[in-house]
Formats: structure tokens, C-alpha cells, sequence
């Protein structure tokens, strides 16, 4: 996993969570106003699949190789099911790349005003659009991606903990949301001699710069609890999200710790009553 300074940077590692950052990416689009360097006519691609709302375009056959459709339906389906969202049409192109070098060159002809990340999402007054390359994680990439954009789809930004912790909970295959997330040892351990990072906490937090390691894990930590542990707590998770879009009053810390006398003690049987098994590989 990398440190928060990686995250911050937007960076992913191959071995754990460390998704890139949409949130930090978006205010980067709006402060630069991103496009296209004038000029440039967009590419044409060898390689192109519409896939519902998806449309995917690549530079090498990828069908074989990636079973990015499958994985585009399954996530946008899931998300939408989970948080009961409204159905949306509105596309999102997603481009995937063979190799890092040519991924660089299209970025930096394209969008040289951006640094290199290995995944971006960018949506500015446009259609979103997913840039990323052939690499051993690219389809948790492009999970935790498109749950930011699944979710936030036309609505305002989520608080951050919410949309990260959220976006960490989707980006393993389906099989390993249970019980096969990396965080998971990780968060038992903790769980043995302290509590998670307090809701109201993260609630408070507004700043990208000021959200570690730790807040990233303890913020899945949450996430998962509350979609697994009862199913009015699951319920109080989807509620806080719909009243959120809907710009209405609702503190889901106050509901949880109205909801769970010891909350505390909660979390830690809920988590030690979980097994733990390797992730599958993404």
C-alpha cells in the first residue's frame, strides 16, 4: 500500500487499495479548465464496444484480454442497486490503453497540463471519461473509478469520507466485498486494542490534504459495517446518501450512535465475527 502522500498524488498500488483520487482530479480539471490542447483532433480508435451507457475504446484488442464490459455492467449495476440511485443514461467513456508508453504519449499530446497517474477521471462539462492502461490492477482501477462516477453522476459531490469509503468498498471483484478487501486484516488488528476514526471525525473532514492512510481504511471500515452489520443500519447508509442529493438535514453519525448504544463495541464483534481470505486477483 503507499502512504498518504501517494494518495494525495493519486497514485495506485499493485499490491493493496490505493485508488486514484476523483475528488482531487476534478478540482484539477476545474482549475485548469481541461480539454483538449487547441489544436489536437481527438484520435480515432482501433478498437471500440458500446456497452450500455459505457463506451469503451481501446488501442489494441482487448476482449480477449480484459473483461472490462462485464466488469463496467456488473459495478454500475451493483452501485445502483446497492444505494438504490435512480437509473441514469448519461455516458461515460472509458479508454484503455496497451502500455504505460503509449498511455504517457496520448496524456501528455491530450492533457499535458495534468500530471501522469495511471488512472484519470475526468468530467468537465462533457461526457466523464476514464483514461487508464493495460496493468495488473486496471480493472480495481476501473471499479473504484466508476463508482465515483456512478454515484455522483449529475448530483453533488458526496463528503469525502462517504465517496471514498464507498468507492474502496466496490473496487475488489464482487466475491471479495465481504470478506477479501486488503483493509480487512488490517482493520482487525487495529480493532484489537482501538476503535475506528469516530464518525463524526470524518465527517468533519473537507480537506484531500489533510485524509491518510488511515482515514481511507477507517472510512471502508465504516461502510462496510453499516451495509453488513443489521439491515437498518444498512438502510441508514443508503438514507444518508439519497438525503444528502436531496439537500436534506441528516447526520448519520447521530442515527448510528442512536441506532447502536455502544457503537464501539459493535464495529469490533463485527468485524472479528469476519473471516479473512485472500483477494481474488482483479
Amino acid at each position: 500500500m503507499h502512504d498518504a502522500d501517494d494518495r494525495r498524488s493519486w497514485n495506485r498500488s499493485q499490491a493493496g487499495p490505493g485508488p486514484v483520487r476523483r475528488r482531487a482530479l476534478m478540482a484539477t480539471a476545474a482549475a485548469l479548465a481541461v480539454r483538449p490542447v487547441a489544436g489536437q483532433t481527438p484520435r480515432k480508435w482501433p478498437y471500440e464496444q458500446r456497452c450500455g451507457r459505457f463506451v469503451v475504446h481501446a488501442d489494441f484488442d482487448w476482449t480477449h484480454a480484459l473483461p472490462v464490459t462485464t466488469v463496467l455492467e456488473e459495478i454500475d449495476r451493483d452501485v445502483q442497486a446497492t444505494l438504490r440511485l435512480p437509473p441514469s443514461e448519461n455516458p461515460i467513456h472509458v479508454v484503455v490503453m496497451k502500455s504505460e508508453s503509449a498511455y504517457r504519449r496520448y496524456m501528455e499530446t491530450y492533457f499535458p497540463k495534468l500530471p501522469f497517474r495511471r488512472a484519470l477521471f475526468l468530467r468537465d462539462r462533457g461526457p466523464g471519461m476514464l483514461f487508464t492502461y493495460q496493468h495488473p490492477a486496471v480493472l480495481d482501477d476501473i471499479r473504484h473509478e466508476v463508482t465515483h462516477a456512478v454515484v455522483n453522476d449529475d448530483r453533488p459531490p458526496l463528503p469525502l469520507w462517504i465517496d471514498e469509503g464507498i468507492a474502496e468498498y466496490f473496487e475488489p471483484p464482487s466475491a471479495d466485498r465481504y470478506a477479501g478487501n486488503p483493509y480487512l486484516a488490517v482493520v482487525q488488528e487495529e480493532l484489537n486494542h482501538r476503535s475506528l476514526i469516530p464518525l463524526e471525525t470524518l465527517e468533519a473532514i473537507e480537506d484531500l490534504a489533510t485524509f491518510g492512510d488511515e482515514h481511507y481504511r477507517h472510512s471502508w471500515a465504516w461502510v462496510h459495517f453499516l451495509l453488513h452489520r443489521t439491515p437498518r443500519s444498512r438502510e441508514l447508509l443508503v438514507e444518508y446518501v439519497r438525503s444528502f442529493f436531496a439537500a436534506r438535514d441528516f447526520r448519520l453519525s447521530q442515527a448510528v450512535n442512536a441506532l447502536f448504544p455502544d457503537v464501539a463495541l459493535e464495529v469490533q464483534q463485527h468485524f472479528a465475527a469476519l473471516p479473512h481470505r485472500p483477494s481474488t486477483d482483479g
